[in-house]
């Protein structure tokens, strides 16, 4: 079959060009896919900066605690030069507060603007994983190389469904107290 071909959809009854096929197949299952995996990542990448940013703001606040702890025992031992130091301490958990707020707002807006879209990205790679299983199952990919693509498939639609919205599991735990 050469590029101009009419039989890209042998046996069916139906005369396309080959490049008439290969065009349909860019415009209606790359395009798309490209398209959705770019919102998913956008999402993975925005939850995974307030992951980071929690995670920082936490060592901030430990080691922040562990200086406070040493200035108390120094208040209790006699050292009354440390006031500043206590005020700079409450003015920080000040902006703590503020700054976690925030992110809590954004995760938030994050969750109710996405949430059925990464539903239905998550569905949809799903069933794309049962549907390349059936295919395999069925055997109806009859070649060597038919079997690799499906099997390559399934374990991209698998790591785009359980690897890549670890970020956004991290969010969740991070936020909750």
């Amino acid at each position: 079959m050469t590029f101009t071909s009419d039989r890209a959809w042998d046996p069916l009854p139906i005369r396309v060009l080959t490049w008439h096929h290969i065009l349909n197949m860019a415009m209606v299952r790359c395009v798309p896919f490209v398209l959705s995996q770019q919102i998913y990542l956008c999402v993975i990448i925005l939850g995974s900066l307030v992951s980071r940013a929690l995670h920082e703001m936490k060592g901030e606040i430990s080691h922040e605690t562990n200086d406070y702890l040493t200035l108390l025992e120094a208040a209790s031992e006699g050292d009354w030069k440390i006031g500043s130091a206590l005020n700079r301490t409450a003015m920080k958990l000040q902006q703590w507060d503020v700054t976690h707020f925030k992110l809590l707002k954004f995760t938030q807006l994050l969750n109710g603007h996405f949430r059925w879209i990464l539903l239905a990205v998550y569905a949809l790679d799903y069933l794309t994983i049962l549907c390349l299983s059936a295919r395999m199952i069925t055997q109806t990919a009859h070649t060597s190389m038919s079997y690799l693509f499906v099997l390559g498939s399934v374990a991209l639609f698998g790591a785009y469904i359980s690897i890549l919205p670890i970020p956004l599991i991290q969010v969740l735990d991070r936020v909750r107290p």
